[in-house]
């Protein structure tokens, strides 16, 4: 089985308007003072928080600031992430590790210790899909292996609810940007998240050593130009538009189908925010900023639950759970359904023809595809891809589900991954990052 993602509804640039796209524009030529803009976002944001251009500037700031020893380990769970991140891993001289999710609806193993060495430094636990997972107990387990916890947000983002409406008794009514246990925590503003600002990243940093490094790193990086903020505003708006627009969007469709050209690879190269390493080592620019603090005023309109059903979130959630509900009907599994709290920033599903699937669903509306992200699984990135892989010592239950849901005959495979055996941890001693 391979999988399938369906974009539920149009999530792509996280319901950018035309005012925003209009402020965004206004602020790129408005001379103002940078210190009050940034003085104003201190006042909303935690004093253990600081901004950067992107969740990857900030990656790659903690990295720098930790200076770990070379070849030590960097464990991703799940195995699954964008490339740029473990080329950043590897940049700094580092060895990315994944761990394969047990099954579609368990992303998350039950405990890290079977895949940890006595090179293991940094663990990082990623919220994929907008599923806030069930992670406390892995937290609290690395921490006791004397691993540094970094939570990677990106996708789960939720904003806190309005003071007015708050209740302790709703989910997340302060929002979500990651456990108050983990050391760090990285959320992301890019072009397709919840809160879109067409770029920024916020990360949340405990230890005030590393914390006060990144932030003197990050200032000796030059300032993103204002032309560059433009052009990403100005092709945000165009591509919205292109998106939103039925009949030129089938049309470059099947204009790409009879070139032979990739169609979901051209949407997915027209969001992503940077191509070239240099370019993630800048600082936000004043626009970015403006903008960044304007969204974080208006969070509410992200938070989990809305009776009115002003956050996008709380629209996304209805008609998501209407779509789970007829799906579990067929019979068809949603990946990282059941696991923790869901905010259904992409809808996954298992498919074992995932193309003819997205062909389908397309013909009645969805916007379906089965590369709309960046997605990898670590070991399919890595440069050492042996040194990747870590098996664990549970057994094979991703395949146990690849096999209760596949055809007779069929010899599927969900995304590549591997069948695990076990592995004897030898040599455990606690370390310090």
């Amino acid at each position: 089985m391979a999988l399938l993602k369906i974009v539920i509804p149009a999530v792509c640039l996280g319901h950018a308007c035309p005012l925003l796209t209009g402020v965004i524009l206004v602020a790129c030529f408005t001379r103002r003072d940078r210190q009050s803009v940034e003085k104003q976002l201190q006042q909303i944001l935690s004093p253990e928080e600081i901004v950067t251009l992107s969740v990857r500037s900030a990656f790659d700031l903690l990295l720098s600031a930790l200076d770990l020893p070379r070849g030590s380990e960097v464990l991703f769970v799940p195995g699954i992430t964008i490339p740029a991140m473990v080329q950043l891993v590897e940049l700094h001289g580092l060895q990315p590790v994944g761990v394969d999710p047990l099954s579609p609806q368990q992303m998350l193993p039950s405990q890290l210790e079977p895949f940890v060495t006595t090179q293991t430094r940094v663990v990082i636990i990623s919220h994929l899909f907008g599923t806030i997972h069930k992670a406390g107990h892995l937290i609290r387990e690395a921490k006791d292996l004397g691993l540094l916890v970094v939570e990677d947000c990106a996708q789960s983002f939720l904003g806190a609810m309005p003071a007015n409406r708050r209740s302790l008794a709703a989910p997340w009514p302060m929002g979500f940007r990651g456990h108050e246990s983990a050391d760090v925590c990285l959320s992301s503003f890019g072009n397709i998240k919840t809160l879109t600002a067409l770029g920024g990243g916020l990360a949340r940093i405990k230890d005030p050593k590393v914390r006060a490094e990144m932030q003197e790193l990050q200032s000796t990086w030059p300032t993103r130009r204002t032309s560059h903020r433009l052009f990403t505003v100005l092709g945000a708006s165009f591509f919205k538009q292109f998106c939103l627009t039925p009949c030129l969007y089938g049309l470059v469709e099947t204009l790409c189908a009879t070139l032979g050209l990739d169609f979901d690879g051209l949407i997915v190269s027209s969001v992503r925010g940077f191509g070239k390493l240099e370019y993630i080592r800048q600082q936000p620019s004043l626009a970015l900023l403006e903008c960044l603090l304007r969204r974080l005023r208006e969070q509410h309109m992200a938070c989990f639950e809305d009776s009115s059903l002003q956050s996008s979130v709380a629209k996304r959630r209805r008609v998501a759970k209407v779509v789970v509900e007829r799906l579990s009907e067929e019979g068809i599994d949603c990946l990282t359904y059941g696991d923790g709290s869901n905010a259904w920033w992409l809808l996954p599903i298992l498919s074992t023809n995932p193309k003819n699937m997205a062909k389908d669903l397309l013909s009645y509306g969805f916007d379906a595809t089965n590369t709309s992200t960046q997605l990898q699984r670590v070991a399919s990135i890595a440069t050492c891809k042996s040194a990747a892989t870590r098996p664990s010592d549970g057994k094979d239950s991703l395949e146990e589900q690849e096999e209760k849901h596949k055809p007779q005959g069929t010899k599927g495979r969900i995304g590549e991954m591997t069948k695990q055996k076990r592995y004897k941890l030898e040599g455990l001693e606690a370390r310090q990052y």
